[in-house]
């Protein structure tokens, strides 16, 4: 699934943040806000972000049918790449 950096529309930034340093914001531990974070896949070599964007999904299938931005609430069909449908 490809998860888009900026809305379409408004042009804000969908981009949240750094998952690492919200657990550890969260957890107040820095071993437990790791593991938490690789969870997400983040490392030090390749920090990840949260996403803002609002994934909708299907009421028949389970992936995310369209996006929308929780700024001006425009929503756009959801793109996959060939990678997704293995």
């Amino acid at each position: 699934m490809i998860t888009p950096k900026n809305c379409p529309e408004c042009k804000n930034s969908l981009e949240g943040e750094d998952i690492f340093l919200e657990f550890l914001k969260e957890y107040k531990n820095e071993a437990k806000a790791l593991q938490a974070a690789e969870y997400f896949g983040w490392s030090e070599e390749n920090p990840i972000n949260f996403s803002r964007c609002i994934g909708h999904y299907g009421y028949n299938e389970d992936f995310v049918e369209e996006w929308e931005c929780p700024d001006c609430h425009h929503k756009w069909k959801a793109e996959y790449s060939d990678v997704d449908a293995d």
